[in-house]
């Protein structure tokens, strides 16, 4: 017996992104949840120590730069993710509060419900109107 109704994703910095994607391609998952995921990879590539772990992580970084970004940066494509997220980012790492912020802002902007939660030292983002 399969129990694929109760599936959920959940993945943490680089792992969050690919949630994002696999929610973004269709995979039958029912909810899903990320620590400290980006959603804006061209912000982070733009410092000079971005731009050179991506060149690490893909050697044709330079050749295929916006076709890598768009591909990993949810926030090109918000009305994808179509199912209920928890997104959870700590206050300390600035870069991705700040990419936090621009998630919530856009999905503020299409139909969706943002629930912000404050905690000590990090904040919470849910969205249970999914």
């Amino acid at each position: 017996m399969s129990f694929t109704r109760n599936v959920f994703l959940y993945g943490q910095s680089r792992g969050g992104m690919m949630v994002f994607q696999a929610i973004r391609d269709g995979f039958p998952a029912r909810a899903a949840g990320t620590i400290g995921a980006f959603t804006d990879l061209g912000e982070i590539t733009s410092s000079e120590s971005g731009a050179a772990t991506a060149k690490m992580i893909w050697p044709d970084f330079d050749q295929r730069k916006n076709e890598i970004i768009s591909r990993r940066s949810a926030i090109r494509w918000p009305e994808r993710l179509s199912i209920p997220l928890l997104l959870m980012h700590g206050s300390a790492d600035s870069l991705l509060t700040k990419g936090l912020l621009k998630t919530r802002s856009f999905v503020a902007q299409g139909n969706y419900r943002i629930d912000p939660r404050s905690a000590q030292g990090g904040y919470k983002t849910r969205d249970p109107s999914h």
